[in-house]
C-alpha cells in the first residue's frame, strides 16, 4: 500500500507491543530480535514493493500504557534490528563475491593453460590415426 507521497506503507496490527519482539530473546528492548512472524510479515510486504522505494512501518496497537515511550523504543529497536540484518547481509555478500572471484580466476587460469597446451601440441596430435 502507498500513501499520497509515494512512500510504501506497511501496517502491522498488534494487540500489544510485546507481540512485535521475540519473547525468548534475553537482550534489552533495543537489542531484541523481532518475532519470527512479525519479521516475515514485514519482509514479505516489503518484497512486494519496488526495491528503490521508501518504506514506512506503521504499528497499530490495541493497548499501550505509555504511547510516547513505546514509540521511541520501538523506533530504535526496529532500526537497530534491520540495520544489523543489513550489515550481516552485506558481509555475507562480500564473502560470497570473494569466493566467486577466486573461483573465476582459477577457472580463467585453467582455461588459459588448456588453450596454451592445445596450441602448442596441435601439430603433434593425432586422433584415431588421422
Amino acid at each position: 500500500m502507498s500513501d499520497d507521497s509515494g512512500v510504501h506503507v506497511i501496517r502491522v496490527h498488534l494487540s500489544s507491543i510485546s507481540q512485535l519482539f521475540n519473547s525468548l530473546d534475553p537482550s534489552p528492548f533495543v537489542g531484541r530480535d523481532l518475532d519470527v512472524n512479525a519479521e516475515s510479515f514485514i519482509m514479505e510486504w516489503a518484497e512486494e514493493h519496488p526495491a528503490r522505494g521508501a518504506f514506512r512501518l506503521e504499528i497499530l496497537l490495541n493497548q499501550c500504557d505509555d504511547l510516547a515511550a513505546a514509540r521511541d523504543r520501538v523506533v530504535q529497536a526496529v532500526h537497530a534490528y534491520f540495520l544489523e540484518r543489513e550489515q550481516l547481509a552485506r558481509r555475507d555478500f562480500r564473502r560470497l563475491m570473494g569466493k566467486g572471484g577466486s573461483a573465476w580466476r582459477s577457472g580463467w587460469c585453467f582455461w588459459r593453460c588448456v588453450l596454451a597446451l592445445a596450441v602448442r601440441w596441435k601439430p603433434t596430435l593425432r586422433i584415431a590415426g588421422y
